[in-house]
């Protein structure tokens, strides 16, 4: 497309916002448009679907209501550019700067390209990946499912949005209005939050892992399931109910070593029953006689950790690291290890102590009663005396793993690997 076709394009299309009666409204779908100066045009309604206008000067452009559908603005300059009410569905701003932009109300969720017989072509999703969104009006928009990797949103306004499932990973955001968006699901990994306004916002669910909130007033804000693993929140304004942050399960987990090396004369014993500690790295810690009943440790890495007489019963630990960890006595009832890692894994009964440290004679097996352990991986691991009764081992593999005096009763073995496996005296041939 030649600039003197392209300029008399826009003149009739100004000329059709103004009479409607006369000239033409803007059809540029599928035009490659690449570096063209677009800077102060009221191109307001106009047709882009498809429309390629990478590395595009749009500075002060009127672009309200366009239909831009899986259009490329990729490096643009959209500089205090209207977007309003505009189709952006599954369009690429990648690296554009937007700085003071509107896009109020705009629809940027994902779409699904046709081709001219209506057959699916490919889904897109829109990208304002490490875009310059910096004081940008973004309210009321729907952007849920939006890639905002390393984008840059400080004090953008984005009340009001449909922002789920969004991705602000490394994202800029301090000072960004957040009031009543709905954020469920959203992943805000390593996110700059710093002063963000969440008051009254949706954050069901979603990922701040690594953020810094320092400041940040989340008043009113919904944060059931949300994970805050290592999360600044210095000075935060936190809603009530609200999971324990990742330096207040740190400080626990730190009262509670003093409290086993001391002998329980010091520090505190470690309770966070019920608490969600999704995504911790707890190799190698020391949680003996810890309280950590119905804890969300899916996914949590435990690997030479010491769990003795450790009370996880009814925890969620699908997909769960244990190798090498030492759960001597350690209470596992109804827990849920599905495809969880316990290679070498120790599970014998635990020495009782008396007051003075001294061995009592008696020993407490580990339980594993009604524990569900489907596709669980136990090569090598150590179950000696451990009670599995009416356990769950189907497909699980427990090749050379000691079964010496465990008690199978009502146990699934169905699928399970127990090639070279010792098994209690009762089940020998």
């Amino acid at each position: 497309m030649t600039p003197q076709y392209l300029i008399e394009i826009i003149r009739t299309h100004e000329i059709w916002l103004a009479e409607r009666q006369k000239g033409s409204r803007a059809y540029l779908s599928l035009a490659d448009l690449r570096g063209f100066d677009f800077s102060d045009c009221n191109l307001r309604s106009a047709k882009l679907v498809g429309a390629n206008l990478e590395c595009c000067d749009i500075v002060n452009a009127d672009l309200r209501e366009v239909d831009a559908f899986g259009a490329n603005f990729a490096r643009a300059n959209l500089t205090n550019s209207d977007m309003s009410r505009a189709i952006l569905r599954g369009t690429n701003f990648r690296d554009a700067r937007m700085h003071g932009a509107i896009l109020r109300d705009a629809d940027l969720r994902g779409g699904v390209l046709l081709n001219g017989s209506g057959d699916d072509v490919r889904m897109l999703t829109s990208s304002l990946s490490h875009a310059d969104l910096e004081k940008a009006d973004l309210s009321q928009a729907n952007m849920s499912g939006t890639d905002l990797t390393g984008a840059s949103l400080k004090d953008a306004d984005c009340s009001g949005a449909l922002m789920t499932g969004c991705s602000f990973d490394n994202a800029r955001m301090g000072g960004a209005k957040l009031q009543k968006t709905n954020l469920c699901g959203a992943n805000f990994e390593k996110t700059d939050l710093e002063n963000a306004d969440f008051r009254g916002a949706s954050l069901i669910g979603a990922n701040l892992r690594g953020a810094n909130l320092c400041k940040a007033d989340l008043t009113g804000a919904a944060t059931a399931g949300s994970d805050l693993t290592g999360a600044s929140t210095n000075g935060a304004i936190l809603s009530p109910g609200m999971e324990a942050t990742s330096s207040d399960i740190v400080q626990a987990l730190k009262a509670h070593e003093i409290w086993v090396r001391s002998g329980g004369s010091k520090g505190e014993r470690c309770d966070l029953q019920n608490a969600d500690l999704r995504g911790l790295d707890l190799a190698k810690a020391v949680l003996d006689g810890s309280n950590l009943r119905g804890a969300n440790l899916s996914g949590v890495n435990l690997s030479g950790a010491t769990l003795i007489m450790a009370d996880l019963s009814g925890g969620v630990m699908g997909h769960c690291n244990l190798t090498d960890a030492v759960m001597d006595g350690a209470n596992l009832r109804g827990a849920d290890l599905s495809d969880a890692t316990m290679e070498r894994a120790r599970c014998v009964p635990a020495t009782l102590l008396n007051e003075q440290g001294q061995p009592t004679g008696r020993a407490w097996p580990a339980n594993l009663s009604c524990t569900n352990l489907h596709l669980a991986k136990m090569m090598r691991a150590d179950l000696t005396g451990a009670n599995m009764t009416d356990s769950n081992l189907s497909a699980a593999d427990l090749r050379d793993a000691n079964l010496t005096d465990v008690s199978l009763v009502g146990a699934m073995l169905e699928g399970a690997n127990l090639a070279g496996a010792t098994f209690p005296e009762a089940l020998k041939d």
